[in-house]
């Protein structure tokens, strides 16, 4: 199961390939206009606000916790002035298999959207090519807002799942999963011999993350996973 917070950086991620190319009313371009608004002032509550009034019902104390890191997530993404924007009528079966995959197999969607907008754009990541970076911070990045939206009463809302106990369950273990990682990784790094830490330190220091983690993988057998969570302890100490 791979719940929308592990996932790309998208809002309420979308690859399913809808339909036919759909023109936005005004309604539903203040919407997307309101939205955009919200993310560059990293406003969470201004999002929540947009959100059909059929999902905020399912939005309870229980499962507070996962849709504030959802929402504050999406607030610390801003869109910046240029983007590309697309439109498509959404398909209710396409639609029901994405709920599954994306917000796990017990969420529900208590109404069907009818079209689906995307935000697209590159974040280019323009510091210098040295010294150590995290693996996540060495490359340039795409990242898709994706907006599914119904029009009702007169007012256009965004829909999104209403998640279910297994998968509050799978979002509430995923810190201890990754603190596990990363006692491993630190185990990993302490059983690595000088002489390998000292090569890998200088190409780590040199921006050369991706041959460090190449390197690494290969002298000691894991896997890239671990690989990636290794070099990054090992930037943290240089």
């Amino acid at each position: 199961m791979r719940p929308l917070l592990s996932l790309i950086i998208a809002v309420f991620v979308a690859q399913a390939s809808f339909g036919e190319d759909a023109v936005l009313s005004q309604p539903e371009t203040n919407l997307v206009d309101a939205y955009i608004a919200a993310t560059r002032a990293g406003d969470a509550e201004k999002i929540e606000a947009l959100i059909h009034p059929q999902n905020l019902a399912c939005m309870n104390a229980e499962n507070k916790d996962y849709y504030d890191t959802l929402l504050g997530k999406l607030a610390r993404l801003p869109v910046p002035a240029h983007y590309q924007l697309k439109a498509e009528v959404v398909d209710p079966a396409a639609m029901q298999q994405r709920l599954t995959f994306f917000w796990g197999p017990d969420s529900t969607l208590p109404v069907m959207p009818k079209k689906e907008i995307t935000i697209q754009y590159s974040e280019k990541d323009n510091s210098p090519r040295t010294g150590c970076k995290k693996f996540n911070f060495v490359a340039d990045r795409d990242v898709m807002h994706s907006l599914d939206i119904v029009e009702s009463n007169g007012k256009v809302s965004m829909v999104v799942g209403c998640i279910g106990p297994k998968t509050l369950e799978s979002f509430r273990q995923k810190p201890k999963l990754e603190a596990d990682a990363a006692a491993r990784a630190k185990s990993l790094l302490g059983a690595m011999t000088p002489e390998l830490r000292a090569r890998l330190a200088k190409q780590l220091k040199a921006g050369q993350m991706i041959s460090a983690i190449k390197e690494y993988e290969m002298e000691s057998k894991q896997n890239v996973t671990d690989a990636v969570k290794v070099m990054d302890e090992l930037c943290e100490e240089l």
